[in-house]
């Protein structure tokens, strides 16, 4: 914190009854009375931060136009024009600027990522609000995100999620499964019962031996 003082005009020394114990060496001689006030000087800030992004979906078809948005805090006391930037990797997608940004208002960016030709893998997507004039706190200006994109099925339309064969294989490997598993909850039962007839059978005889 901060201290400034105001000053400003109160009087002439020569109509100011005794007004030269305060500031004239000799009274009565030619000058001006000066009054002050002491204040606290409050700090300007000025602060942008990237508070999200957001996708579609985090599992992405290869090939597909995938719909991000990246929203944008001006958390300062003044307007602030920024520059947002969006990365793949260390790849761009795309660049906006925000003009003016009110104090203390939200704005959201929409961007597209073409993934067509980007190969399946895991991708770290990063949004970066670029310094506003005068901010020095810039730990909140970066935001990422983790996506997959998974191979096949890209049309280049915008969605995300499985293509319909990724889709279809899921389902056909949840049906193998279920199946496995009645299998073998079917094979314990008959296996269970075979064991209770042969018990059965083999007590069969002892007990015509007894009889006889």
């Amino acid at each position: 914190m901060r201290f400034g003082r105001l000053l400003w005009i109160a009087a002439s020394w020569t109509s100011t009854p005794n007004a030269g114990v305060y500031g004239a060496l000799n009274p009565g001689q030619w000058g001006t009375l000066v009054g002050y006030k002491s204040f606290a000087i409050v700090p300007i800030i000025r602060d942008v931060a990237a508070d999200a992004i957001r996708a579609t979906g985090r599992i992405i078809s290869e090939g597909t136009a995938v719909q991000l948005n990246v929203t944008v805090h001006n958390l300062g006391d003044v307007p602030g024009t920024t520059t947002v930037m969006l990365y793949a990797n260390d790849t761009a997608i795309g660049d906006q600027v925000l003009d003016d940004i009110p104090p203390q208002a939200v704005e959201e960016i929409p961007f597209t990522w073409y993934t067509k030709g980007v190969g399946p893998g895991v991708y770290v997507l990063t949004a970066v609000a670029g310094q506003v004039a005068g901010e020095t706190y810039l730990s909140n200006n970066n935001q990422t995100i983790i996506v997959t994109v998974a191979s096949g099925g890209g049309t280049g339309t915008t969605g995300s999620g499985m293509s319909p064969s990724d889709l279809f294989r899921g389902l056909l490997l949840s049906w193998l499964y279920f199946l496995i598993v009645a299998l073998v909850v079917l094979g314990g039962g008959i296996t269970v019962a075979i064991r209770r007839f042969s018990l059965r059978t083999s007590a069969f005889p002892r007990e015509a031996q007894r009889e006889k």
